[in-house]
């Protein structure tokens, strides 16, 4: 389809566009460039549904980029990527597995 519509183009399923990037300078040009052209998730009814379109996985546009902010400033106050957290995670692996021993 790209040797006929080139590197970028739409393909159209039922309501929703999806934007095609064919090749790594497409791709590059369209996460650098425009971005905002070429992010975000159909707003499907299932997601309504299922998720009342929140959450970082079912949500797009303004409001996933509001809760992924949240999200990270929570765990990196919670020591995520922290490396005193990853002798406590180590220790509480050791932990789980003498139990585990424990109880054959």
């Amino acid at each position: 389809m790209s040797k006929i519509y080139g590197n970028i183009f739409t393909l159209w399923f039922g309501p929703y566009p999806v934007i095609i990037l064919h090749g790594f300078q497409a791709v590059k040009d369209g996460l650098t460039t425009h971005p905002e052209d070429v992010s975000g998730r159909p707003l499907l009814p299932i997601f309504k549904v299922v998720a009342n379109n929140k959450g970082i996985t079912l949500s797009s546009g303004q409001n996933w980029k509001h809760q992924r902010l949240f999200s990270m400033a929570t765990l990196k106050t919670l020591g995520i990527g922290k490396s005193a957290l990853v002798y406590q995670i180590e220790e509480e692996a050791q932990s789980l597995v003498e139990v585990f021993r424990k109880t054959e």
